[in-house]
Order: C-alpha cells, then structure tokens, then sequence
C-alpha cells in the first residue's frame, strides 16, 4: 500500500459515484439561503493517489451548488509521482477553469502550502479539504450559513463518525460554528 491505502480498489471505483445521504433527518430539510458567499476549496496534496485525488474534486463539483463554488484550487506541495504531473494535468483541464492547480517548487509542508492556496484562492470564503475525502449532498451550505449571518464567524465540520468499512466515508454530520464570542452552535 505505497499511499497509505487501497488505491487498487479506488482505481476500478467511479469518480462520480453515488453516495448514501449520511445527514441527520432535520437537517435534510433546513432551507439556506441562495445568495452564500463564492467559495473557493483548497485542497492541498503530496503524493496522493491520483483517482483518490480526484474522486475529491468530482465530489466538491457535483455535490456543491453550482452558483456558490468559485473554484477548486489544488496546490500541489512537491509531489513526485509521474502520474500527479501530466495525467493530473489533464484531468484539470478538463473542467474549462474550475479547477485550477498551482505547484510548490520544493517542499513547503501542510500549513505553509495551505497559505499559499489561501493567497491565490479567488473565493470570498475559503474551504480547506483534505485530498482523500468525498463531500456528501448538501455539504457546504451548513458551513457558509453562519458565515453568511455573520463574517466574523468561522466554521468547522465536525466528524461524528468514523468507520474502518474500506471506501466507507467520514461523516461530516454537523458543522461547528465559531464566533468571536467563541460561542458554539450545531448546524
């Protein structure tokens, strides 16, 4: 397992495939409102499996409403995997502009690379990501929300539940919200 998991198995999986709704019954039915701000997702990768990689970015692009997502920012920390340079090339050409990919010239670590993409992000609100996840339906407007009541605030999601099933996801059922008051609340 050179990247730490099965991507023999993700490989033979779609890039865009269907995933159960994990969100809590009352939150399948809470109305956001539509004008959230723009929002650019960062997701910072080293040497990551390919179709891991970008079975995240098909999940962030299907699954976020469409007039809220700026773009998909992939700022590579120095990867030196063949198939991260010309096939990923590819790939992001594919999706005319949304997705962009900006390459560190050396090694610059998880924080220092995630400044980075914060500098070039074009959004009005930045989402980091990391490079091995698959957002589920609905996903961002819980985050932008309280972002949009209020611009001090800043959320989180928080993981209620973790499973060890292969290909299973994370679930991210409620997000955190953090204001300057650092008051919480639960989407």
């Amino acid at each position: 397992m050179e990247y730490g998991m099965n991507v023999y198995a993700s490989n033979k999986i779609a890039m865009d495939r269907a995933v159960k709704d994990t969100r809590l019954e009352e939150c399948k039915h809470w109305n956001y409102p539509y004008d959230l701000p723009k929002t650019s997702v960062i997701i910072v990768f080293h040497n990551e499996g390919l179709s891991v990689l970008m079975r995240t970015v098909h999940s962030v692009i299907n699954r976020s409403p469409k007039h809220v997502l700026q773009e998909v920012l992939l700022v590579d920390d120095f990867s030196e995997k063949e198939d991260l340079k010309g096939k990923l090339d590819e790939e992001v050409k594919s999706f005319n502009g949304l997705v962009r990919l900006i390459r560190n010239e050396e090694r610059g670590g998880l924080i220092r690379t995630r400044s980075r993409g914060a500098q070039e992000a074009r959004g009005e609100v930045i989402v980091f990501l990391d490079a091995h996840c698959e957002v589920n339906k609905n996903w961002l407007p819980p985050l932008l929300a309280p972002i949009y009541r209020d611009r001090t605030t800043m959320t989180v999601p928080k993981s209620m539940e973790l499973t060890t099933k292969p290909l299973n996801t994370v679930q991210f059922i409620v997000a955190v919200i953090i204001t300057e008051e650092f008051s919480n609340g639960e989407c």
